[in-house]
């Protein structure tokens, strides 16, 4: 995949943060009337492969070699209208990095608008009323020709898409 940039989705770059010293962003929201209340579970081996929430058009590319063994992967809206998603198991790292998917179309993306991917290490740090969450990781949000945005990661917990 080549993103506008030239780059691949590969090619994303992480901000960690340790100590109490951790950053809130204002998490993008999802266009009124998406289903933010399903989940999806998919057993993935070694080959590879994808899981899919179309209701919220999310995807996760599982590349061949990120686990050694079938693995049940369980994605989840964390719900209401913020594009955040919490992921298990909680915990696995990737032996290669999987790839966070995410069109825009269904969200209040605005072309421009700085944005990015960020790490959350559980849902107590999302404010849903306020639209904030408090992150541990950023990284650099790509984008394609098609509506897409994307970042890697390499852990399992909860990601979500920011906007400024």
């Amino acid at each position: 995949r080549t993103t506008k940039a030239g780059t691949t989705s590969g090619s994303t770059s992480t901000t960690s943060f340790t100590g109490t010293t951790t950053p809130k962003v204002t998490v993008l929201k999802f266009k009124t009337g998406v289903n933010t209340s399903v989940a999806a579970s998919k057993v993935i081996g070694p080959n590879g492969g994808f899981l899919t929430l179309t209701e919220t058009g999310f995807t996760l590319f599982v590349p061949k070699g990120a686990v050694s063994a079938p693995t049940t992967f369980t994605v989840t809206p964390v719900g209401g209208n913020l594009v955040a998603y919490d992921f298990e198991p909680h915990g696995t790292t990737f032996a290669v990095p999987l790839t966070f998917s995410q069109n825009l179309a269904k969200t209040d993306f605005v072309t421009g608008k700085k944005a990015g991917g960020a790490y959350f290490t559980d849902k107590s740090k999302i404010d849903t009323a306020n639209g904030t969450a408090e992150v541990h990781e950023l990284f650099t949000l790509l984008f394609d020709d098609f509506g897409w945005s994307f970042f890697s990661i390499t852990h399992f917990s909860g990601y979500l898409v920011s906007m400024a």
